[in-house]
């Protein structure tokens, strides 16, 4: 089994019972609830929307905010 495996698998089955659930048309921001309730079903822990600095070539450029981590 590799490293990661089992925490992979139950992240994408999260995702996949969203759309399953949900299907296509909402905005970004419903699907992310969304996920977010169905990770806390599956005791998965994450943050949402943390700050994280960008470099390039060593240096810190700026600043982005990831979805789900």
């Amino acid at each position: 089994m590799l490293e990661h495996e089992e925490i992979t698998e139950a992240i994408i089955g999260a995702a996949i019972e969203v759309q399953r659930k949900l299907g296509p048309g909402f905005l970004e921001s419903i699907y992310e609830k969304a996920l977010m309730v169905e990770m806390g079903r599956r005791n998965l822990r994450f943050l949402r929307q943390p700050e994280v600095v960008v470099f390039y070539d060593g240096q810190p450029v700026g600043k982005h905010r990831l979805d789900l981590i």
